[in-house]
C-alpha cells in the first residue's frame, strides 16, 4: 500500500519539493521513473536521476519537458540506446541535440531523430501559415497533391483517414509515412497559403509543384 501511495505522490505535480526529494532514493524503479516524469521535480533529482543505473529511468527523465537543456544534452551521450530513442522520438527535444542524433550510431535513433525533425518543420510551417487539422482542409490540401503528381491517388484516402484518426493536419502524416520529404512539404504547404489568400492561382501552383514532382 505504501508503495501504491508513493507512487501516486511521486507523480503528482502538487507534491511538496521535500517529499520528491526524500522519494528520490526509493529502492523501487517504478518510483523513480514517476519521479523523472513529473514536472515539478526539483533540479537536483533530475541531476541525480540524470546517473541512475536504470537506463528506464533516464529514459522517462529524457521525455520530461521539465527536464533541462543541460542535462538533456547529457542523456543525448547515453550508453544505452533506449535512452537516446526517447529523446529521438520526442518533438520537444530542442533542435540542436535531435539534429546531432540523426547521425547516432544506432540507426533507430537517427532514422527516428530525422523523422522527429522533419515532423517538427512541417509543424512549424502549418503553424506558420494558419492551417489547423479541419478535414476540409486536408482534403484540399490533398487533392492539391495528387493532381500535381506528388502523392499516389490510391493511397491519398489512407492518409487521410490517419488524419481525422490522429485529428492532424494530413501533411503532418505524409511527414510521419515518409511519403513525401520535409522541403517538399513545406514549399507544398507554402503554395497553398498563398493560393488561400488570393496571391497565386490554383493553377500556378500547381505548375510549380509539377516541376517539384519531376525532380524528386
Amino acid at each position: 500500500m505504501n508503495d501504491f501511495k508513493d507512487y501516486l505522490v511521486a507523480g503528482n505535480p502538487q507534491s511538496t519539493i521535500n517529499t520528491l526529494r526524500n522519494l528520490s532514493t526509493a529502492a523501487k524503479t517504478l518510483i523513480r521513473k514517476r519521479l523523472a516524469e513529473n514536472p515539478s521535480t526539483p533540479l537536483e533529482v533530475l541531476d541525480r536521476l540524470a546517473q541512475d543505473a536504470n537506463p528506464e529511468v533516464r529514459a522517462f527523465l529524457a521525455g520530461n519537458r521539465a527536464t533541462p537543456e543541460e542535462i538533456l544534452h547529457q542523456l543525448s551521450f547515453d550508453e544505452h540506446d533506449d535512452v537516446r530513442l526517447a529523446l529521438a522520438e520526442d518533438p520537444s527535444t530542442p533542435m540542436s541535440i535531435l539534429l546531432r542524433l540523426t547521425a547516432d550510431e544506432n540507426p533507430y535513433v537517427s532514422d527516428s531523430a530525422l523523422r522527429t525533425v522533419e515532423g517538427v518543420a512541417v509543424e512549424q510551417q502549418l503553424l506558420a501559415d494558419g492551417f489547423t487539422a479541419k478535414t476540409e482542409e486536408s482534403e484540399v490540401f490533398a487533392k492539391l497533391l495528387v493532381e500535381a503528381g506528388l502523392v499516389d491517388e490510391s493511397r491519398m484516402p489512407t492518409y487521410l483517414t490517419e488524419s481525422v484518426i490522429q485529428a492532424r493536419h494530413v501533411a503532418r502524416i505524409l511527414s510521419q509515412n515518409r511519403v513525401l520529404n520535409r522541403d517538399v512539404l513545406v514549399k507544398a504547404l507554402k503554395l497553398q497559403a498563398l493560393i488561400n489568400r488570393g496571391k497565386i492561382s490554383r493553377d500556378g501552383a500547381l505548375e510549380e509543384l509539377r516541376a517539384l514532382a519531376q525532380r524528386v
